[in-house]
């Protein structure tokens, strides 16, 4: 599988790698420091040194307004998370239409509506409430990926083989491979010649510092290449999946955030606090997965262990045990630093 030209790793000896089992085996062998490129083309002509001068609210509506200009058809993936409510929240509120709000969870395998077993309370607690206050049930679509799990080969990555595991990028658990055959499920047909917008948010920005106090920030590989962002697996070039706060399209919304992080950073609240001002609250926030290889939404998998679908997890696992050792896995890759004034 290649990957956008514009997101792969790479080193300082100029060796590039679309697979992070490859690079990071290169990186072992060699000791040289492994990078993200995030369409640093684009980033490093920015003047970081300048804080955009609108209100975050403000933004949020200009991204907003610009995808559903651009775009024909608009797709939200609502978690019932704090970054996807608030792009809920900004879209409803100032009347931008959404063609369409996806759900993605394990649901048929939960013993009861309100479980975190499968980490779906995000959204029985809060997702499905908020849509029916409003009033956004017609536009709804939820998506039971386990259900799709008693064929393993409908999906995409089924063509790699054991070497499936070499092939996507991001996390590894089975239910990401869901998101590389996403437009399958969620675009109907007579959309699909036309332009396609996938929303979702990921993430809120982490302020680092330099050696020299300087804030900083960057990218890292995890965040920006989760639901298969990059991936040239899509059938349809007219579908795009668009990370709504780090959009390479629109940076206002990033460098806003880490200003107003610079601004707040004395003041005790989570981040989540610092950068949105969300109308309705969340009631409940789901613990995070613990690796990259096997995620909370994908504990069901554990009472499956006879199943074709688990013989290719396993197998596909093993590979990168014995080229990399799996903890490694979870090391996360960050791009360059890019840096803001105090």
């Amino acid at each position: 599988m290649k990957f956008n030209n514009e997101i792969f790793y790479y080193t300082k000896d100029n060796k590039k790698f679309y697979s992070k089992v490859e690079a990071l085996l290169y990186s072992q062998n060699t000791n040289q420091q492994l990078f993200l490129y995030y369409y640093d083309d684009i980033y490093k002509k920015i003047d970081w040194s300048i804080e955009p001068p609108q209100t975050l609210e403000f933004y949020y509506k200009e991204q907003a307004l610009r995808i559903r200009e651009e775009y024909d058809y608009v797709v939200l993936f609502y978690s019932g998370g704090v970054d996807s409510t608030n792009i809920l929240e900004t879209f409803y509120y100032n009347n931008i239409k959404i063609d369409k709000i996806v759900m993605v969870g394990a649901f048929s395998q939960d013993p009861h509506k309100y479980s975190d077993k499968n980490h779906n309370a995000e959204l029985y607690l809060n997702s499905f409430p908020h849509i029916e206050k409003l009033g956004l049930t017609s536009i709804c679509q939820l998506c039971d990926y386990s259900k799709m799990f008693d064929d393993v080969k409908q999906f995409k990555i089924y063509q790699f083989g054991e070497q499936w595991s070499e092939e996507i990028i991001g996390r590894y658990s089975p239910h990401n491979w869901f998101w590389y055959d996403i437009e399958n499920y969620v675009v109907p047909d007579k959309m699909k010649d036309k332009k396609v917008a996938l929303v979702w948010g990921k993430d809120k920005p982490i302020l680092n510092y330099t050696t020299n106090i300087e804030p900083c920030f960057s990218f890292s590989d995890v965040t920006v290449l989760n639901y298969g962002t990059g991936t040239s697996l899509k059938e349809n070039k007219n579908i795009d999946r668009i990370n709504f706060y780090w959009d390479p399209n629109f940076i206002e919304i990033l460098v806003k955030q880490l200003y107003t992080l610079i601004h707040c950073e004395k003041i005790n609240l989570p981040v989540e606090d610092k950068i949105y001002n969300l109308k309705t609250p969340i009631l409940h926030k789901s613990s995070k997965s613990p690796s990259l290889y096997l995620s909370l939404r994908d504990k069901f998998l554990v009472n499956n262990v006879n199943s074709e679908i688990f013989d290719f997890y396993k197998v596909g696992l093993k590979n990168i045990h014995n080229k990399i050792g799996l903890s490694n896995l979870n090391r996360l890759i960050h791009s360059q630093k890019y840096i803001l004034r105090k």
